[in-house]
């Protein structure tokens, strides 16, 4: 039987995401172990690897590849936009979680890792997310959606105040059922089943999230405000985003996601650039401001929000209360 390598318990035990061999009973007792463990994590991650048909494996260190994002910016000022999304757009848009049969290692290690990262710091990071040929399909599909016409419409919000443009994507909502578009759609489902395991451990329960929106921004420099995504608690608890987007050079087509986490320093923040079947989770309230950077090449992205179920109740029922009456 299994114990902690540090106390022995071998109750709640988590796993080394890395190597998935080691277990502890708490994440400070794998921080205690870390010196010894890493002499022999190496080894056990590559044999995993192979295991798990030579897929990238998680980092060992919850905080490992996360840490990689943070750039150093100084001191900054941040005015995060707070666009209305009214609540009768929450209770127009969800859909019951699709959760998938499947379920391997490397995606229980994606739980372990997806809890840490939002419990500490507020957003993960996991790249190579999906089987690459269902990626390139993914990407098949999104190219394929953008080239019809009609299709998207320039990305709104209820209430810009008047004040200057604060986004400038194109998008389509997907509930799943579009002929053409059945890779995003797993994509969809892939992601719906990784929250179904880890919405308890994170302070949720979640059974719904809205429609994807697949987004486009088309390369002529569109950005999108500073801004949070839920500001006025209509139930949206974690932000899920899925990128497609092959061989995407920063420096020259720009687009990086930038977010300000209050879980860092101010002079701290955290930059995730769209790279190809990245996939980027991060919690939907004031703990996270973020914006996009102007994107000079065509960037798409599949977006879907999670609803923490207590929070949606209270945002329908006084989105109800307030109807005119007739």
């Amino acid at each position: 039987m299994k114990s902690c390598q540090i106390c022995e318990k071998t109750d709640n035990l988590l796993y080394c995401a890395r190597c998935v061999n080691t277990a502890y009973c708490s994440h400070e007792h794998q921080k205690m172990d870390w010196k010894e463990h890493k002499r022999v994590c190496k080894k056990n991650a590559a044999d995993s690897s192979i295991h798990n048909n030579n897929t990238t494996t998680v980092q060992e260190d919850p905080k490992v590849q996360t840490e990689n994002l943070l750039t150093d910016i100084g001191d900054l000022s941040i005015r995060a936009e707070n666009p209305q999304f009214m609540p009768q757009w929450v209770a127009q848009n969800s859909l019951g979680l699709e959760v998938l049969d499947e379920f391997s290692d490397r995606e229980r290690n994606m739980i372990t890792r997806i809890t840490n990262n939002l419990k500490q710091l507020g957003i993960c990071v996991i790249d190579n997310f999906l089987d690459r040929p269902i990626a390139e399909k993914c990407w098949d599909d999104a190219r394929a959606l953008h080239s019809m016409p009609r299709i998207f419409k320039p990305g709104q919000v209820v209430d810009q105040g008047g004040r200057e443009k604060i986004r400038g994507d194109e998008i389509v909502w997907l509930d799943g059922s579009e002929e053409n578009a059945k890779n995003i759609s797993y994509v969809c489902r892939k992601i719906d089943t990784i929250i179904s395991k880890c919405n308890s451990r994170i302070g949720y329960k979640i059974s719904q999230r809205t429609k994807a929106m697949l987004a486009c921004y088309p390369g002529n420099g569109a950005a999108y405000k500073c801004h949070i995504d839920n500001p006025s608690g209509d139930g949206r608890c974690i932000t899920a985003i899925y990128y497609m987007n092959r061989n995407w050079d920063k420096e020259k087509m720009g687009g990086v996601l930038r977010l300000y986490p209050t879980a860092f320093a101010k002079s701290k923040v955290a930059e995730v650039i769209p790279h190809f079947n990245r996939l980027l989770l991060f919690y939907s309230d004031s703990r996270n401001p973020h914006e996009v950077l102007p994107a000079f090449a065509e960037r798409f992205a599949v977006t879907i929000w999670y609803f923490d179920e207590e929070e949606r109740a209270k945002a329908l029922a006084t989105w109800a209360k307030n109807l005119p009456r007739r």
